[in-house]
């Protein structure tokens, strides 16, 4: 090799020998030096100032290429370095954690020969030189020479940084400074996330270095989730979200707390799904033995977003499959899933990505809730550092709370690993917000109703499913006033509730998830577990728009609407909830499927509408649809039923008249079918036929059944066919429909369809019989939904017949939204294109409604291009 560095004179080191120091690579190019620079004017050599008797070496003596080199770790194995400094694009230097020490007594012989340095003659290029910093001399490689300013960019070999220094502080090296080689290692990570200068960091290479000189590294993943604040984050980037609001209770005098989420999010989301969706090699079980002895395992939980980092709270061991309950730790959200796995070791080393925040004092500052509907869900926080000095463990910070530069409060920001208790909560309770699908569950007269969501309809075969999980009170003062308890009894089924009081040996339960409070014996209680308690509570009474506003003497006792009302909370009619002004206490529902009918618009008229003691008798005495055996042709499993059509269940046999609470009474029920042998004739629902809806794809073919209502919803009813022959069998039914409707039914005497019944029906248009759903009786007609199609009609009683069991085939028909639909010329052309072809090639995805979908169009360019030329 080409000697880079001219001879120099200099003293020996024999006095000061320096350490042997271990090595590091330094990046270098192991070229020839492109061009010498002129020898530096004024320079005095060091020797100058060196005692008479001081040997200068006359000779010339080549200098070894050792310092050229770094001193690497094996590539196999990780090894413990420290950072030393961090560029900006993005590579970092390190020093080998073995190797400080070395290093800093070799820095440390070189400072003492100092004086027996010589100040550097000529400057080259690519030249190994000593150069004086701030306190100490160090080691570095010259990479340009400014001749005007007599300065040069030069890089420190051990540390990794640049300088920029003038040529009176630069020296020349001697021998024993040249045969070191280099402490500093150039490296790049995936990412910087939470490196700093000085920090400890275990990395591992992952092949040679670059041209440039930087070696790829792999970060050692830590086995275990950070549990401290991500302080370092939050210093870098300040900006949260509000994930949720935990609202607390008045009574109980719990304060609301937020979780705030920070940026990086996504990063840690969009990574698992990479890893894990679609790979169950990379799926690793875990492993639940050690639940007993560890307080905090965290697994990657399946949930409906996708895989995501979770805290495991607890689990129900037991047929037909464990069940989890988990904190989805990044989402600030409480999941149950049967889907678990490990997280994968490089996801691990990440901090907790939401954490809880509570305002310092509320007196002087805005709820909570205002903040947010004030200033939007974004916020910077700007952390208090004296808070948090001389902790090692940072689990609880203050910080100032900030929106778009104006600082609103003082808050303290915590560590939360799910467990509301430790925010002085009771309940997780998850709010109910616009739009949110909810169910009725218990009707307090008419002025207010419970409501929930409709993801608590799993909660009671949970609840069954943890009866051996709950130990049994051994006696009966262990069950003291405000504990939270589970009911397995014979009669009231499996809930949760809190007690709320005791008299005569009866426990008084208040259900936390319906709204009801019920009597129970003490055998029937159990003690809560953790899956219990901290199951999310979704849970609102709310007053129910206009019709809060009757004045009590103007209904009758037993009216039509509050029969409706008992009967939509048996049937667990799912609604979409909508708020009425600012206030969230007075509600409007709207039925979930069909057309978007309004629970106000239809109870309003059934108010004032008493019902028949003959109506009332014939309840007492038919035997409810839901209890007699299921036809053939629907099956138990069939899809859920839809919110627009209530059916009309009566109560059980054994009730009477007297027996009926005044509120709320006896559910409504047409007059029963009479036959010339007075049987009863089998009645069949809407929610008991199954959907065949339009499957999801990219590019599925659909055909049009009716786009009537396309401009006021936006909406058409489609189907989708596999091929020919499956088409041939469901017109065959329509066919057979018709037949039968227009056989003759001698038998009938004055037939009346209960609502969700699925009838036969007159359409006025071509006046064959068609399947159809009695939606509501009015007067002596029945709207009908013609759930084939999907069109709405009044029909005549006289033009209505009961269902077939062999009539009770799936519905092929879907209610699709049409992606993007306004009433632009686009898509008033594509509207007059459907009329002659009732084919659509669309992309199908899921529907805001439940059984609907969602389509867009793929050739609709194409087709307004044909339309227009």
């Amino acid at each position: 090799m080409p000697v880079l560095v001219p001879n120099k004179y200099a003293q020996g080191l024999q006095e000061h020998p320096l350490v042997s120091s271990p090595k590091i690579e330094n990046q270098s190019n192991n070229k020839e030096a492109a061009s010498v620079s002129k020898p530096v004017k004024s320079v005095e050599s060091a020797a100058s100032v060196d005692s008479p008797s001081t040997a200068i070496v006359k000779e010339k003596k080549e200098l070894s290429s050792v310092w050229r080199e770094t001193f690497l770790p094996p590539q196999e194995d990780f090894f413990e370095c420290r950072v030393t400094y961090m560029k900006s694009d993005g590579v970092i230097c390190v020093v080998d954690v073995a190797n400080i020490e070395l290093m800093e007594r070799f820095n440390e012989n070189m400072q003492r020969v100092k004086p027996r340095l010589s100040r550097a003659k000529c400057v080259e290029e690519d030249s190994l030189v000593v150069v004086q910093g701030e306190k100490k001399l160090h080691r570095g490689q010259v990479l340009s020479m400014d001749r005007k300013s007599e300065s040069a960019q030069i890089y420190l070999i051990d540390h990794g940084s640049v300088v920029t220094s003038s040529v009176q502080e630069i020296y020349d090296p001697v021998s024993r400074i040249a045969d070191k080689k280099a402490f500093a290692i150039q490296v790049k990570l995936l990412s910087n996330t939470g490196v700093q200068t000085n920090k400890h960091l275990t990395l591992r290479l992952l092949g040679p270095k670059t041209q440039e000189g930087i070696y790829p590294v792999q970060l050692k993943p830590k086995m275990t989730i950070p549990l401290n604040l991500p302080i370092e984050l939050l210093q870098m980037s300040p900006e949260v979200t509000v994930a949720r609001i935990l609202e607390g209770c008045l009574q109980r005098d719990e304060k609301p707390a937020a979780l705030l989420q920070i940026s990086t999010i996504n990063q840690i989301n969009d990574a698992m799904g990479d890893k894990l969706n679609g790979k169950p090699d990379q799926q690793q079980p875990i492993s639940l033995s050690q639940l007993d002895t560890c307080t905090t395992m965290f697994l990657a939980a399946h949930t409906k977003q996708g895989y995501r980092r979770a805290f495991l709270l607890d689990l129900i061991d037991a047929p037909p499959k464990r069940t989890f309950l988990v904190y989805e730790m990044d989402e600030g959200r409480i999941s149950i899933t049967t889907d678990v796995c490990r997280i994968p070791s490089e996801l691990l080393g990440h901090p907790i990505q939401t954490f809880a925040m509570k305002l310092n004092d509320e007196m002087q500052q805005p709820p909570l809730e205002q903040l947010v509907e004030d200033n939007g869900p974004d916020f910077t926080v700007k952390l208090r550092l004296k808070s948090i000095q001389g902790q090692e463990k940072v689990r609880k910070a203050s910080a100032a709370l900030l929106s778009k530069g104006k600082q609103l409060g003082e808050v303290e920001l915590t560590t939360f690993m799910g467990d509301v208790s430790y925010l002085g909560h009771k309940y997780w309770r998850e709010t109910i917000k616009n739009g949110t699908m909810v169910r009725i569950t218990y009707n307090v007269g008419y002025k207010h109703v419970f409501i929930s969501s409709m993801e608590t309809l799993q909660y009671a075969s949970l609840f069954k499913r943890m009866e051996n999980m709950c130990k049994p009170f051994e006696q009966s003062d262990q069950i003291t006033i405000g504990s939270i308890v589970l009911v397995a009894s014979p009669k009231l089924g499996h809930f949760r509730g809190e007690i709320s009081g005791v008299a005569n040996d009866l426990f008084r339960v208040y259900n936390i998830d319906t709204g009801a409070t019920h009597q129970v014996e003490a055998q029937f209680l159990r003690m809560s577990c953790r899956f219990l308690r901290d199951m999310p509570v979704s849970l609102s009474r709310v007053k129910l728009k206009s019709v809060c506003d009757i004045p009590e003497c103007a209904v009758n006792p037993i009216n039509a609407g509050c029969q409706l009302m008992k009967q939509i909370m048996t049937d667990n009619v799912q609604f979409r909830v909508e708020f009425v002004g600012s206030s969230t206490e007075l509600v409007d529902l709207y039925f979930c499927s069909g057309e978007p009918t309004s629970l106000t618009l239809r109870m309003l008229p059934l108010m004032f509408k008493p019902v028949s003691m003959y109506s009332l008798e014939v309840a007492t005495s038919d035997p409810a649809p839901a209890s007699a055996p299921a036809p053939a042709a629907a099956p138990a499993s069939a899809a859920i039923p839809e919110g627009l059509k209530v059916k009309t269940t009566p109560p059980a046999a054994s009730e009477t008249v007297e027996d009926l609470p005044p509120l709320p009474p006896s559910p409504p029920v047409s007059p029963e079918i009479e036959t010339k042998g007075s049987e009863t004739l089998e009645r069949f629902y809407y929610k008991d036929v199954p959907k065949i809806l339009i499957p999801l794809g990219k590019r599925v073919n659909a055909f049009l059944l009716n786009g009537s209502g396309l401009h006021q919803t936006g909406a058409i009813t489609a189907c989708h066919f596999k091929d020919v022959t499956e088409a041939a069998s469901y017109q065959k039914l329509f066919n057979l429909v018709d037949s039968l409707g227009k056989c003759s039914y001698p038998d009938l005497i004055d037939y009346v369809p209960c609502i969700d019944e699925m009838v036969l029906a007159v359409f006025s248009e071509d006046n064959n019989w068609y399947r159809g759903v009695c939606e509501e009786i009015i007067g002596d007609k029945a709207r009908i939904f013609f759930c084939d199609y999907g069109n709405h009609e009044l029909v005549s009683m006289k033009k209505l017949k009961p269902m077939s069991s062999n009539l009770m085939q799936a519905i092929n028909a879907t209610k699709c939204y049409i992606e993007g639909f306004d009433n632009s010329e686009k898509f008033s052309l594509w509207e007059k294109h459907i009329k002659t072809d009732l084919n659509i090639l669309c992309r199908v995805e899921e529907g805001p409604d439940s059984n609907s979908r969602t389509l867009t169009i793929l050739d609709l360019d194409k087709i307004v291009s044909q339309k227009t030329s």
